[in-house]
C-alpha cells in the first residue's frame, strides 16, 4: 500500500481527471467537493489526513452537515458522487484498503410522474409554476412565483 496524505491523494486524482479528458469545469466541481470534505474531516477528526482513517461514519457526518445547512438533494448527491469517485480512484491505486462510500446510499430526489401527481399541465410547462415536480415539468420556479394549477 502506498503512503500518501489525503490532500497528496486529492491532488493526484485531480491530475488523473485532467489526464482522462474530464473538463475543466469537472475538475473544479469534484475539486470544490472534495475540499469541502476535506475541511469538514478537519474539523471533526485529529487524523484528518490519513486516507486509511476514513470512515463511513465520517462520509454520513458529512451528508448530515450539508442537510443541516440546506443544502438540496441534488447537492448532496453530487458531493456524496465526488467523494465515492475520490475514494474509489484511492482504492484502485492502493493508497486505502477499502472504499467507506460504496455501502452509502444515495440522496434520493423524488420524481413523481405526471401521470400519478394529479396535477393538469398546461402545453408549455413553463407558462406557469407549480409545487409538484414531475417528470413532464422538472424546471423549477422561481421563489414566490408558484402557483397551484386546477
Amino acid at each position: 500500500m502506498l503512503d500518501m496524505t489525503l490532500e497528496q491523494g486529492q491532488q493526484v486524482f485531480l491530475k488523473a481527471l485532467s489526464g482522462n479528458n474530464f473538463s475543466t469545469e469537472s475538475i473544479r466541481a469534484y475539486n470544490a467537493d472534495i475540499t469541502q470534505f476535506v475541511e469538514f474531516l478537519k474539523s471533526v477528526r485529529v487524523d484528518w489526513n490519513n486516507p486509511r482513517k476514513i470512515q463511513r461514519l465520517d462520509i454520513i457526518a458529512f451528508m448530515d452537515r450539508l442537510a443541516g445547512l440546506r443544502r438540496s438533494g441534488t447537492t448532496r448527491a453530487r458531493k456524496l458522487a465526488s467523494i465515492r469517485h475520490f475514494l474509489k480512484f484511492l482504492k484502485e491505486n492502493d493508497i486505502i484498503a477499502g472504499n467507506p462510500a460504496e455501502t452509502i446510499t444515495r440522496v434520493r430526489i423524488p420524481v413523481i410522474p405526471a401521470t400519478q401527481s394529479g396535477a393538469k399541465l398546461p402545453p408549455n410547462p413553463k407558462e406557469a409554476c407549480h409545487p409538484i415536480r414531475t417528470k413532464a415539468a422538472p424546471h423549477r420556479c422561481p421563489i414566490g412565483a408558484q402557483r397551484r394549477l386546477g
